[in-house]
């Protein structure tokens, strides 16, 4: 009895150890490679559900790996190039009717 007392017991130890090292290890698994694709790794956050998020940058973009710290998997490797063109053009273009300058039929009063 005190045989698989004591083998529960080291065996409940060796999974814990084992999950809290698993954490960091895919972590680090994932920060080297990045780091080998060229990236710099500006920060290493928690999300709110948990999530461990690496955001990275090189001369040209910015990049945001999400993964599983439990799992290891890979939710989310999004590259953003920081040149991107705007996603809503020139506001003042985009509402500019023409109202400005005469253009509906007023012609301007001198």
């Amino acid at each position: 009895m005190k045989r698989k007392i004591l083998s529960l017991c080291v065996g409940l130890g060796m999974v814990l150890v084992v999950g809290a090292t698993t954490a960091s290890d895919f972590a680090e698994f994932y920060v080297e490679r990045i780091e080998r694709e060229g990236f710099t790794v500006v920060s290493i956050n928690r999300t709110l559900l948990g999530r461990v998020q690496i955001v990275s940058e090189d001369a040209q973009n910015r990049r945001e790996t999400v993964l599983n710290p439990l799992t290891g998997e890979l939710l989310q490797d999004l590259i953003i190039p920081t040149d991107r063109v705007p996603l809503l053009p020139d506001l003042e273009k985009l509402f500019d009717f023409g109202l400005r300058q005469g253009r509906h039929g007023d012609s301007p009063k001198n």
